[in-house]
């Protein structure tokens, strides 16, 4: 498993006008909207869902149920969620995050793995590095 940092908008110094204008307002120039994305890849190559960790305290902070794309990623499993952490608006992985994605992402990819192979024990024990 690896977790990388993404901006989504980040600040900039740069504007687009018309050459010669008086007035350029900049919108938005100190907001920054960044997620921490949990990737994770088994043993025999495949790659399990993804986790998006936004920063904030609320489901508010996620992106819309409607947003482009949304559907499918959710068909494929991937896991949002919200950091809740100590330092206002961090998306950094949290405790909360890593439990939701041991039991969104890594214990669902156990039993399935478990349910496909007959020669596995019901019980069969896994090993995350």
């Amino acid at each position: 498993m690896d977790q990388q940092g993404k901006t989504v908008t980040g600040g900039t110094n740069q504007t687009f006008h018309d050459i010669g204008a008086k007035q350029v307002d900049i919108i938005a120039k100190d907001e920054k909207r960044a997620y921490t994305l949990a990737i994770t890849s088994t043993a025999s190559g495949k790659f399990l869902p993804m986790q998006q960790i936004w920063g904030g305290t609320t489901p508010r902070v996620l992106p819309d149920r409607d947003a482009d794309g949304m559907d499918e990623a959710i068909r494929y499993g991937f896991d949002f969620t919200f950091a809740q952490g100590g330092k206002k608006g961090s998306h950094f992985s949290t405790f909360k995050t890593m439990k939701e994605w041991m039991k969104n992402i890594y214990a669902p990819y156990v039993k399935r793995t478990i349910e496909e192979d007959p020669d596995l024990d019901e019980d069969q024990k896994s090993i995350l590095l």
